[in-house]
């Protein structure tokens, strides 16, 4: 267990290990086996929700106690990527820069979330030939199952593992479901945030991840967070567009000329073609139906 604590303690305050004692861990990180889940876990645990998390994942890796303890992350290794969707590199290079994106206290179903989210990857691994580029036809699913065995083994409590299931399947609460177009709960504008009163209040009292509120015919939206607060409407435009990247990358943007800069300039730098256009949904139509030397 030591081997493990020398890890931690080296992460939480941000020291080098001796040479000799870094040597000696090497040697004998297969020990670790040796141990009782539940103290690997607890160990793990604190590891994971250090502020300086990162370089105690490193060092776990470095070592061989990630071999003994999460053998699977080292499959992550080599596992290339769509590079027009993941510039950052593989599986296992993407996976540390999500950890160390992650606020200072994190819940630790939320950095395990983050540690187990692409398991599924390597085994999922395709080349579309077609396409020409690489797909994960299933990862979630099958990395929902890996991750769940992962934290039996490691006796994670059931309602850590139930928590974490829930980050692969999508479940909503409505609010305001009834039809009214006299809009009697409050106008229907979600641009004033005077009107998403109701919606933080759901969020908040069922504890959940997100809100999301329309407008009266459902062409716009706005987006709030666990905590209530807006979400940028150019950041969510850019989190949408990579899921849709995932699923088609030869695609074409239109955008009117209030678009803002960041997003454009984002999708330009995803290898996408962007087309600015007159201001206006109708006008956006009649460029998709009519033909046009930009189609």
């Amino acid at each position: 267990l030591r081997l493990l604590r020398a890890v931690r303690f080296a992460a939480r305050f941000n020291y080098e290990i001796e040479e000799r004692t870094w040597k000696s861990i090497k040697l004998n990180a297969s020990g670790i086996s040796k141990i009782s889940k539940e103290r690997v876990r607890d160990e793990l645990t604190k590891i994971l929700l250090n502020e300086n998390r990162v370089l105690g994942f490193d060092l776990l890796v470095d070592s061989g106690l990630m071999e003994h303890i999460i053998p699977e992350i080292l499959q992550l290794k080599g596992c290339e990527q769509p590079p027009q969707f993941h510039p950052e590199g593989d599986v296992f290079v993407h996976t540390r820069l999500m950890l160390s994106l992650l606020n200072d206290n994190p819940s630790i179903e939320l950095v395990l979330s983050v540690l187990l989210h692409d398991i599924g990857k390597p085994a999922t691994y395709s080349f579309d030939e077609a396409a020409d580029r690489i797909r994960f036809n299933g990862h979630d699913k099958l990395g929902a199952e890996m991750s769940n065995q992962i934290l039996r083994d490691l006796k994670f409590s059931n309602s850590i593992i139930e928590d974490l299931s829930k980050t692969y399947n999508l479940n909503y609460e409505g609010l305001f479901m009834d039809v009214d177009g006299n809009f009697p709960n409050h106008p229907a504008d979600p641009s004033d945030e005077n009107n998403l009163s109701d919606l933080k209040a759901k969020v908040l009292s069922k504890n959940l991840d997100f809100g999301v509120a329309f407008d009266g015919d459902a062409d716009r939206s706005v987006f709030i967070d666990d905590k209530g607060n807006l979400i940028s409407g150019s950041l969510m435009t850019c989190l949408i567009s990579d899921w849709l990247l995932e699923k088609q990358s030869d695609i074409k943007v239109v955008h009117n000329v209030n678009v803002q800069p960041s997003i454009v300039d984002y999708l330009k730098n995803k290898g996408v073609q962007t087309i600015r256009y007159k201001v206006g949904h109708s006008y956006i139509c009649l460029l998709y139906t009519s033909p046009s030397p930009r189609d």
